[in-house]
């Protein structure tokens, strides 16, 4: 009984710990989840579902910027 509890526990934590990720600064990374756009992250400590979630492009902020701009006119 305790074995499936550390078992599930053991997963849970591998799952949260592998959906974690920095940006570094002046940049930007683009998430799409299941092949769609779903959002832009900005610099720092960051989190993603690792099941579904996909780090697509990691770009620099000035060349981003234009990106952003196109991607929430059609927001």
């Amino acid at each position: 009984m305790y074995i499936l509890i550390y078992g599930f526990s053991f997963l849970l934590f591998l799952i949260i710990i592998s959906g974690i990720f920095t940006v570094k600064q002046q940049s930007a990374v683009i998430i799409e989840r299941f092949g769609k756009f779903h959002s832009i992250r900005h610099p720092g400590l960051n989190f993603k579902m690792s099941l579904y979630d996909f780090n697509i492009q990691s770009k620099e902020l000035s060349t981003v910027r234009g990106f952003i701009e196109k991607i929430q006119q059609f927001l």
